[in-house]
């Protein structure tokens, strides 16, 4: 939270959003990961699907590819 709080999004706005995701995303992903996918999406439009690609990096570059979050 302290990440997003820090790109200025409201505390209000964060838990409302993290009400639609279960315990198990929270311990699937990393803090970078829930921040990035979580500042896409509370910069998106509702009304349309949003489609977030980040290279890999930061220690994951041997994975290769990209990570990709999509979010109805």
């Amino acid at each position: 939270m302290v990440l997003l709080k820090e790109k200025g999004f409201e505390e209000a706005w964060i838990l409302k959003l993290w009400e639609q995701f279960n315990d198990e995303y929270f311990l699937r992903h990393q803090n970078d990961e829930i921040s990035w996918q979580m500042e896409g999406i509370l910069n998106h439009r509702p009304g349309k699907p949003l489609i977030l690609i980040l290279e890999v990096k930061n220690g994951y570059e041997h994975l290769g590819g990209q990570s990709i979050c999509l979010y109805p």
